[in-house]
């Protein structure tokens, strides 16, 4: 199932697992022993990214931050701000 949520996250978002696993890598090392919930983090945060970076125009003068949650299945998103958490549930 956590392998499922993972390849769902990554289609829905577009995202490229390989890509990600790069990221995984210059952030949390590259030794080799990553735990699925940090590639799990690091999907969450590609998505909040991009989600920001989608609706930029909506938030300007808005503070984007967001805190990430990870723990497999029943991980998310939330972000500080009201306003923008509304707007990104509708998007996750």
């Amino acid at each position: 199932m956590d392998v499922d949520y993972l390849v769902n996250l990554l289609d829905r978002f577009h995202l490229d697992f390989y890509e990600v696993m790069d990221e995984v890598e210059m952030n949390f090392g590259a030794d080799g022993k990553v735990e699925f919930n940090t590639i799990i983090y690091e999907v969450l945060n590609s998505i909040a990214h991009k989600f920001l970076e989608e609706h930029k125009e909506m938030f300007e003068s808005k503070e984007a931050e967001f805190e990430i949650y990870t723990n497999y299945m029943d991980s998310h998103i939330y972000f500080t701000d009201e306003f923008i958490q509304s707007e990104f549930e509708g998007y996750f």
